[in-house]
């Protein structure tokens, strides 16, 4: 193998290895305040472009959707829940954090106490 073929074959491999570190496809925690208390849920992020959420963790899928990305914009769309309106974040991802900052939201609420949703990979 020459050694440009080499090269270009590493930087492939740290290309899909970097790309896959910061994808939002898999399982997320998300902690939040309630005036009852600490809430938490889970969301599975499907690379379909679907996603499913738990709220409490329970193993019972709560809500199901559907989302888009484009650049830093994550745009979500709830199938089944309380509101089906849609939402758009600006979404960061590292290897263990998912941060979505409130762009805009059809559903009063859905975006975080704060316009700040943190999440922790499961």
């Amino acid at each position: 193998m020459s050694k440009l073929s080499f090269l270009i074959t590493g930087l492939l491999c740290f290309l899909a290895v970097s790309l896959s570190a910061q994808s939002v496809v898999g399982k997320w925690k998300y902690e939040f305040q309630t005036d009852q208390g600490t809430m938490v849920m889970s969301a599975n992020i499907k690379a379909d472009g679907t996603y499913e959420l738990d709220y409490g963790i329970d193993g019972t899928v709560d809500v199901t959707g559907k989302y888009t990305i484009s650049g830093d914009e994550f745009t979500i769309q709830d199938e089944t829940g309380n509101c089906t309106g849609k939402g758009v974040y600006k979404v960061k991802v590292d290897e263990t954090t998912m941060t979505m900052t409130l762009v805009s939201d059809e559903c009063e609420g859905r975006g975080g106490p704060e316009g700040v949703m943190v999440s922790k990979r499961m």
